[in-house]
């Protein structure tokens, strides 16, 4: 619904909420939903922000043990006949409130899309966990892609390039937890894996 501008469809939001209250699905768990005229037409175009307190929320340890938890939310983008179009960004902040060291943190994501799908640069980052960026053309994974986690988090990194059609190509490095290679692809095909200082090929 938020993507393609498909989905579920109201003529308000009052509409749409009452609609999935009435399926008792609340708070979160609010179903997407589409905003039309009496017709069934998209009726919203142009820029769109949306920002809120998250609930607290009870953050369960083990058995004896539980925190609570409290954040914000907002949303910048902006939309052309129903659809996704230009500037996309998310800050979604979290805190525990009681946890002994205290624990915070704040993810933020952004990119661009055109006509519905994504096109261009996206980030995803994370202040104590991971970063990630990757590239897109017209909703195809192209050129640089990179996953990394940040000190405290596992090893769980993963790089490499996709071609123009969206397929891997050039050495790809993976490295999750002891599971550490570099993967050689061309034109999507893997031609060889090398770990340990050992090259094979695929069977």
């Amino acid at each position: 619904a938020m993507v393609a501008g498909k989905g579920n469809t109201a003529t308000s939001a009052k509409e749409a909420i009452e609609k999935s209250y009435a399926e008792d699905k609340i708070d979160e768990f609010v179903v997407p939903t589409v905003i039309v005229d009496e017709n069934g037409e998209h009726v919203y175009d142009g820029p769109l922000s949306v920002k809120c307190n998250l609930p607290t929320t009870i953050v369960p340890v083990d058995w004896n043990k539980q925190f609570k938890g409290s954040g914000s939310y907002s949303l910048t983008t902006s939309y052309v006949k129903g659809k996704l179009n230009g500037a996309f960004n998310i800050s979604y902040k979290f805190s525990l409130v009681n946890a002994p060291q205290g624990y915070s943190d704040t993810y933020t994501y952004s990119g661009s899309f055109k006509n519905g799908v994504p096109n261009g640069l996206f980030k995803m980052t994370s202040r104590t966990s991971y970063d990630f960026t990757a590239n897109f053309k017209d909703g195809k994974l192209v050129g640089q892609f990179s996953r990394k986690s940040k000190e405290g988090f596992g090893n769980f990194n993963i790089t490499g390039t996709l071609t123009q059609s969206g397929v891997p190509t050039g050495t790809w490095t993976y490295n999750v937890e002891l599971d550490n290679k570099n993967m050689k692809f061309e034109n999507g095909v893997l031609i060889s894996v090398t770990s340990e200082g050992k090259t094979t090929k695929p069977s």
